[in-house]
């Protein structure tokens, strides 16, 4: 199984995120003014998180922003060519999804860009555990196996090597490549089109 990051990955988010993380930071009393990407910096991009970094009570500030993003109507756009390339590597190898983000976010834009078949495992943030052990499950279950995680942040990359899998990072997400690289990234991918290589080439390797 190839398991792919949402945010920064799949969808092209990270205004809607900044949006609700400020709604929610000046409800948590926060004066400052956020970044344009306030999760460039940080080591797991997650809500609690970045409230640890603005000095807030990360329970609450996470809360009030899921509470944000629920009431959201609109859907994250898809990155170019993306969307082809999981129809593409869904049928040759099991896809899932491995992200921070809630369910219902992440099934929007499923069925906006008619992929929901595509996918055959979700994990959100709706399941605890963090992503590491996520992987770990997934393995010991033995209905798929995972080879590698796509990802955008510093968090997938530790989490992939945690778990004793690949890691595959994406040069367009939410942190750098430079940061990516200098965590351990065992690959990096310029376009998603490089992904479906990348895990053809392991696929085969392990199949």
């Amino acid at each position: 199984m190839l398991l792919f990051d949402f945010d920064g990955v799949m969808a092209d988010s990270l205004q809607i995120y900044t949006d609700i993380c400020t709604r929610a930071a000046r409800c948590q009393g926060y004066q400052g003014n956020l970044p344009a990407n306030p999760f460039a910096e940080l080591e797991h991009v997650t809500f609690e998180a970045l409230a640890e970094t603005l000095g807030l009570c990360p329970a609450g500030f996470a809360a009030d922003a899921t509470a944000f993003l629920g009431k959201r109507s609109d859907t994250a756009p898809a990155f170019a060519s993306i969307i082809d390339t999981l129809k593409n590597i869904s049928t040759e190898i099991p896809v899932g999804i491995l992200s921070a983000s809630p369910k219902g976010f992440i099934e929007r834009f499923l069925t906006a860009n008619d992929i929901t078949d595509c996918i055959s495992v979700l994990l959100s943030r709706s399941e605890p555990g963090t992503k590491a052990e996520k992987i770990m499950s997934l393995r010991r279950e033995g209905h798929f196996r995972p080879i590698a995680l796509v990802g955008d942040g510093v968090s997938d990359v530790k989490a992939a090597a945690t778990a004793g899998i690949a890691s595959i990072g994406v040069t367009w997400g939410w942190q750098s490549p430079e940061k990516l690289l200098s965590q351990g990234a065992t690959f990096m991918a310029g376009s998603p089109d490089e992904i479906q290589a990348i895990a053809m080439q392991l696929w085969s390797y392990t199949g």
